[in-house]
């Protein structure tokens, strides 16, 4: 897996005909929230752009609500930043095949309610 880092849509325009075919988008959230303010509406434009190219959100949270809300905008897969490295490789390759990630612990955690 080649992996190209690019800080917005518009950088990867510049730079697309040096980069190789997309597979999967990584958005990294970092601590900012899918409903926070305008993140939704680009998790939307991004997955409405590359309609072929599933996108996978990397983000602080594991609440489920998050997560729900970000599958809900056009994503293809939520990883928590806890997870380790093997687990997002293999979270972007479940997407890349079509599939959808969703943490486990996220959904478990559904059972205390």
């Amino acid at each position: 897996m080649a992996v190209v880092a690019m800080g917005s849509i518009e950088e990867w325009r510049l730079r697309k005909g040096s980069a190789p075919p997309l597979a999967a988008i990584l958005f990294n959230l970092g601590g900012r929230k899918v409903t926070d303010h305008g993140i939704s509406d680009e998790i939307r434009h991004i997955s409405s752009e590359f309609k072929a190219v599933p996108v996978v959100i990397l983000a602080d949270t594991e609440d489920l609500a998050q997560i729900l809300t970000a599958l809900e905008c056009g994503a293809r897969g939520y990883i928590p930043t806890s997870v380790g490295i093997d687990v997002c490789v293999e979270a972007i390759n479940l997407a890349a095949a079509g599939g959808i990630f969703v943490p486990a612990s996220s959904v478990l955690s559904m059972r205390h309610l």
